[in-house]
C-alpha cells in the first residue's frame, strides 16, 4: 500500500472572530483526506506540490529581499556620495569619528561649565563676604561719627570756655581777687561752675558791664 502524502493544512485553530477552517490544503489538492494527511507544521509535510509551492514562495521572498537590500544600498550610496565620501564604510567611519568628536566636545563643554559654575559660586561667596565686611565697616563708621560728635561737642564747650577766659582776662585783669570779681558780677560766693558760666555769658552779652 502506497503511503499517502502529508499536506500542509494552514489552520492553527483560528481566532475568536474567525473560526472558519480553510477550504483546501496548501497545494490545492482536492479529495477526501484523513487527519493523518494534514499538518500545520512544515517539518512533517511530504507533499511534493506543497513543498514546491513553498520553495517558490521562499525564492520570491528572497528575491524581493535582495531587491530591497540593493535599493537601500543604492540609496545609502547616493547619500554617501552626496556627503563627499567614496563608499558607505568610509561614511560610517567618518560618522563615528564625528560622534566621538561631539562626545569629546560635550565633555570639554561640561568641564568648562563646571568651572564657570564653581567660579560663579566663588564670586557669590566673595560678594557675601564683602557685603558683610561693608556692613561691619558701616557700623564702625557710625560709631566713629557718634564719637566725633561727642568730641566736637566737648571741643565746642572748651572753645566757649576759652572765650569766657579771654573775656575775663580782657575785662577784669587787675581788679583784685576772686571776691571782688564775684562782687562786680553780682555773684554769690558759693556759685557752681554752671552758674558761673551763665553769669559770665550774661555779662559778655552786656558788653562787660557788671
Amino acid at each position: 500500500m502506497t503511503k499517502r502524502a502529508i499536506h500542509l493544512y494552514p489552520w492553527d485553530g483560528g481566532t475568536e472572530a474567525d473560526q472558519d477552517m480553510p477550504d483546501q490544503v496548501y497545494c490545492g489538492t482536492d479529495g477526501e483526506m484523513t487527519d493523518e494527511q494534514l499538518t500545520n507544521d512544515w517539518r512533517y509535510v511530504t507533499c511534493k506540490r506543497c513543498i514546491k509551492i513553498r520553495d517558490k514562495e521562499l525564492a520570491t521572498l528572497a528575491a524581493d529581499d535582495r531587491d530591497q537590500k540593493v535599493k537601500l544600498f543604492d540609496e545609502a550610496q547616493a547619500i554617501t556620495e552626496g556627503l563627499g565620501h567614496k563608499n558607505v564604510a568610509t561614511a560610517i567611519r567618518a560618522l563615528i569619528a564625528e560622534i566621538d568628536g561631539r562626545h569629546a566636545q560635550h565633555s570639554r563643554d561640561s568641564d568648562e561649565l563646571r568651572k564657570l559654575c564653581a567660579a560663579r559660586d566663588s564670586a557669590r561667596r566673595e560678594r557675601d563676604q564683602l557685603k558683610a565686611e561693608n556692613e561691619a565697616l558701616r557700623a564702625e563708621l557710625a560709631g566713629l561719627r557718634t564719637g566725633f560728635d561727642a568730641q566736637n561737642a566737648v571741643i565746642a564747650g572748651l572753645r566757649k570756655d576759652v572765650e569766657r577766659l579771654d573775656w575775663i582776662d580782657d575785662n577784669y585783669t587787675g581788679h583784685g581777687g576772686g571776691a571782688e570779681f564775684n562782687l562786680r558780677l553780682h555773684l554769690p560766693c558759693d556759685i557752681d561752675d554752671g552758674g558761673l558760666r551763665h553769669a559770665i555769658d550774661a555779662a559778655m552779652g552786656k558788653g562787660g558791664e557788671a
